[in-house]
């Protein structure tokens, strides 16, 4: 379900404390993973911000989250977990619009954990998001856009507005995490796009 927060303030917390897991669902990830290894030899079980806790009001949305890693987002994901030890991670994306009204997306490769799956910019939580207990979503939105497709939201000649809109959040019962989502105008038409980011993609195989 997305829901529309553009006039909602927003709030993210974080506690650097790991999700306890009973030793036989720990067991069960590992092995997993090792299965996922032999498959796909360049996955990464990096850290993952897990959402413990979502109040939303008319006013504002509050979101507290904890750690845990990929092998448990993706157990979860493909096998399944009990309530109570599911992993609803926590990302963020930019909608980028064209001035002739397209959007962006991309195909991911095949060798990714989701090949061939359409998406737009976005992506995990990192570190250098969180200031003490709190993250700055916004300059989640802004990395991982200017990675992907070499847009810097805050560049005035490319972007010409941009704000958080949504909410992405799973039904009840669903495994899939939230992922928060801004809007941004471009000041570009969709051929202009398509050769500026045929310029990156040049840039990032030399």
């Amino acid at each position: 379900m997305i829901s529309r927060v553009h006039n909602k303030e927003i709030k993210i917390f974080y506690e650097e404390i790991d999700i306890d897991l009973p030793e036989q669902i720990l067991n069960n990830i590992k092995e997993n993973w090792k299965k996922i290894e032999k498959e796909k030899s360049n996955v990464w079980n990096g850290k993952v911000i897990c959402i413990a806790d979502f109040i939303e009001n008319d006013e504002k949305v509050e979101i507290f989250c904890r750690r845990t890693d990929y092998a448990h987002y993706l157990y979860d994901e493909r096998i399944g977990l009990p309530q109570e030890y599911r992993c609803k991670n926590l990302s963020a994306g930019c909608i980028l619009k064209t001035l002739d009204n397209y959007l962006i997306v991309g195909e991911l490769d095949e060798l990714t954990s989701y090949p061939k799956m359409l998406q737009i910019p976005g992506g995990n939580i990192d570190k250098s998001d969180i200031n003490g207990n709190v993250v700055n979503i916004i300059k989640t939105i802004n990395r991982e856009t200017l990675e992907e497709v070499n847009i810097d939201l805050e560049n005035k000649e490319l972007v010409s507005n941009y704000k958080i809109s949504y909410i992405f959040k799973p039904d009840v019962g669903e495994v899939q995490g939230m992922q928060i989502l801004a809007v941004a105008n471009l000041n570009m038409t969709k051929a202009e796009m398509e050769n500026y980011y045929k310029e990156y993609y040049k840039y990032l195989g030399n």
